[in-house]
């Protein structure tokens, strides 16, 4: 998806940070705002584009192991869609790996979430297919 429309922004609910719609109080912890650190593993797949990481994983493997090393975490921000491999290394976070706030920097996002199975043009696709339906 290219940069979201305002009619975009209003039908994904807007701008909030992780777990905002939920009442999660969960503040951003050390290292998990930062962004510099991975910007350039971080793609903006808006408009169909592929990643620069790409985890070739057997459709076997993902259903039966649902492997850790094939899975993505994405966000859709003021931007496009950004996605970025899950077990990407941060040693400067607690948890030593990246999270969604790492990709928006600490930024409000419009939705994030995992998507736990090798990316292809079918998942694109999907999100620009919920998207759409949010749309209406």
């Amino acid at each position: 998806m290219p940069k979201p429309s305002i009619i975009e922004i209003e039908n994904l609910g807007g701008f909030v940070l992780p777990f905002e719609r939920q009442n999660f109080q969960r503040k951003i912890g050390k290292g998990e705002n930062i962004f510099e650190d991975f910007k350039t593993a971080i793609s903006n797949i808006s408009n169909g584009k592929l990643p620069n990481q790409i985890i070739k994983t057997s459709t076997s493997t993902i259903l039966d192991e649902q492997p850790f090393e094939s899975k993505y975490l994405w966000v859709i921000d003021a931007e496009g869609l950004k996605i970025i491999l899950e077990n990407t290394p941060n040693p400067k976070a607690e948890r030593e790996i990246i999270c969604h706030t790492n990709i928006t920097g600490g930024k409000k996002a419009l939705q994030g979430a995992n998507f736990g199975s090798v990316l292809t043009t079918k998942f694109i696709s999907i999100i620009n297919l919920v998207v759409m339906v949010q749309r209406h």
